[in-house]
């Protein structure tokens, strides 16, 4: 009886995940690094008041960001429990992953300075929805059918009422 076939092995294009992993965790330390760089402590004359309630926006959406990051992260990690070898494809869909997870801090910043902005909010919520989805693609659909609720409630209409006349 003969010997199986074994499958040629070819080093570039499978290896193991510990580079990969390493570049992830690079990746999300310094996302999660940026964004506390958007929040700002004021100017020595500005009371400590008026700097916590200007700031407020961006410390929400810090903590937001870190939540995603946090669990982005976490779902990397565990999946990663179950890879023993990475080749070309996976390698491509880990970097392209990262990419939504290094827009993070851009995203978050911009809804910050324009959370009345429409658009700035499509922008964020649509780069999470994108993240969650490697994440779990039905948390990420739930997301999506959830958002739509928010204008049918009226959610989302009192919420801005209620930002607008802050300002």
């Amino acid at each position: 009886m003969s010997r199986p076939a074994r499958k040629a092995f070819d080093p570039r294009s499978e290896g193991s995940t510990s580079r990969l992993q390493t570049l992830a965790d690079g990746f999300f330390a310094v996302a999660m690094t940026l964004l506390v760089l958007d929040l700002s402590a004021g100017t020595m004359k500005q009371p400590v008041a008026d700097v916590l309630k200007e700031s407020w926006p961006h410390l929400l959406l810090f903590f937001d960001g870190m939540l995603v990051l946090g669990a982005l992260w976490f779902g990397h990690r565990n999946a990663f429990e179950y890879i023993r070898r990475t080749d070309h494809p996976h390698t491509w869909l880990t970097l392209a992953m990262l990419a939504f997870v290094a827009v993070v801090p851009w995203t978050t910043a911009l809804v910050a300075q324009h959370r009345h902005s429409p658009l700035a909010i499509t922008v964020y919520t649509a780069n999470l929805a994108t993240g969650l989805a490697w994440l779990s693609t039905w948390a990420a659909l739930a997301l999506v059918a959830l958002l739509p609720l928010l204008p049918i409630s009226g959610i989302s209409y009192r919420v801005q009422y209620r930002l607008g006349n802050e300002t």
